[in-house]
């Protein structure tokens, strides 16, 4: 029997987050959610998820597009006074790569956000990271040293097969291409260090080129076209929206993607198949 992670970005974003994800496992195949442990439901989606105790739950590691835990003056290279990391990506990776105060701080920073996952007394899944930043090779020489100290869990690699993805859904296929030429490269040897390093992944990972608009119908062609062995389908499902979500996601589809992680269809196909989805812990 092939198993599947079907995961839900942004765990502890907003309530109305933290609903959609505890629906889409409760109704649906969501089996783990990755949790923002700086997001202004990070208590709320605490609460659901020891009361939930099927969902597994994992690191969603924020260092792009959020706020901080430490507080601003102990990291002011890479927050600003409210302690919020930059919002443009290019910009704040060129700043993680040349200054050497930075990356300092991004490892304390790294391990502060370990430690308050770790506060929860949660079982630590898998740690990703928001918008992939982990693949950014300051993150990543941070991240793995400190991941260590915690089990060395699962982490996901954002390398799509194009081949599959595009298949499965033809649309944006220029902008899937650009994006597997420009994700890649740091995808390979991300995946290459965990290797090195004893960490353990999926064989494959779907959303990548997809996300925001993971369909029911998406997620029926991705069940037909999976291999042997692990793999990731990660999904941003919610329940309404809110302003994070406005702000950051505009034209991410959260309610159709809970929609389609509820849908019946979606259960028997997987069924049918006999691919049953678990957490990273259960199989790893």
């Amino acid at each position: 029997m092939n198993s599947l992670v079907v995961v839900g970005d942004d765990f502890g974003l907003d309530p109305v987050v933290n609903e959609g994800m505890i629906r889409a496992h409760t109704e649906g195949i969501l089996s783990a959610a990755s949790l923002m442990v700086n997001g202004r439901g990070f208590a709320d989606a605490v609460s659901r998820a020891r009361e939930t105790p099927s969902l597994r739950v994992g690191l969603h590691l924020v260092l792009v597009e959020g706020n901080a835990t430490l507080p601003p003056s102990e990291i002011p290279d890479i927050v600003d006074s409210e302690g919020r990391f930059g919002t443009q990506i290019i910009r704040t990776g060129i700043k993680y790569f040349f200054s050497r105060r930075a990356r300092e701080q991004l490892r304390r920073e790294i391990r502060a956000q370990f430690e308050r996952f770790h506060a929860t007394g949660l079982r630590l899944d898998h740690v990703n990271g928001h918008n992939h930043f982990h693949i950014h090779p300051a993150v990543l020489d941070a991240l793995l040293e400190v991941a260590a100290d915690y089990g060395r869990p699962a982490i996901r690699v954002p390398l799509e097969p194009l081949i599959k993805s595009l298949k499965a859904a033809p649309g944006h296929a220029v902008e899937k291409i650009i994006s597997a030429l420009i994700i890649s490269p740091w995808a390979v040897q991300l995946a290459r260090r965990l290797r090195a390093g004893g960490f353990r992944t999926a064989q494959e990972v779907f959303g990548v080129y997809d996300s925001g608009r993971v369909t029911e119908g998406y997620l029926l062609e991705i069940i037909r076209r999976l291999g042997p062995g692990l793999t990731e389908i990660y999904t941003h499902p919610a329940a309404g929206r809110c302003p994070e979500i406005d702000r950051f996601m505009p034209d991410y589809r959260h309610e159709e993607e809970l929609a389609a992680l509820c849908s019946p269809h979606v259960r028997a196909a997987l069924e049918e198949r006999r691919i049953r989805t678990v957490g990273f812990a259960d199989v790893c």
